[in-house]
């Protein structure tokens, strides 16, 4: 179990780099779209009409995700209030419990996201002419994504409950 999980870590690790080096190319190319959308209002005689579908796409993208990498840095809301009335053991079979439920809603996301491709692939953007599956991509990686992270909270909350690993915040 613990060569997986070492395994899970690092995979975990590999995607959220690749997770916040995708943010940093799509918060370069919102502003970078939205920049040539301010310029050509202020400065043409007709603005662009690309810049705003653009940045929509990307920020599609970002907030998917970015939800992956705050995902991997425990950053996300989440019911802590229910989790901290127990203790020791407790605490680590509520917090599996809960991962579990997180990891069924991420399998049914991604699952839903995987089906309705082929209506993505036959819708097309209205400024930016490319299918509709390119923006829709973004949700389907930041799904995985955080299946990815997801499943190694739930392999370090095995070995929690195991006794091979602290619980952490149950006292």
């Amino acid at each position: 179990m613990t060569k997986l999980v070492t395994f899970i870590d690092a995979l975990s690790d590999h995607v959220e780099k690749a997770g916040k080096a995708i943010l940093l190319v799509c918060g370069i190319g919102i502003l970078a779209s939205m920049t040539c959308g301010v310029f050509s209002r202020s400065f043409l005689p007709r603005s662009f009409m690309w810049p705003e579908e653009l940045s929509r796409f990307m920020l599609i993208w970002a907030t998917f995700v970015g939800g992956s990498v705050a995902m991997h840095n425990k950053g996300l809301v989440r019911f802590e209030f229910v989790i901290n009335l127990f203790r020791g053991k407790a605490y680590a079979t509520m917090e599996l419990i809960g991962h579990i439920f997180s990891m069924i809603f991420i399998v049914v996301f991604v699952k839903v996201g995987i089906e309705l491709i082929p209506y993505y692939m036959k819708a097309m953007g209205t400024t930016v002419h490319v299918q509709m599956i390119w923006p829709a991509s973004g949700v389907i990686l930041g799904g995985v994504f955080m299946g990815v992270h997801m499943f190694a909270f739930i392999c370090h909350d095995i070995l929690k409950l195991a006794g091979k690993e602290p619980v952490g915040k149950g006292k």
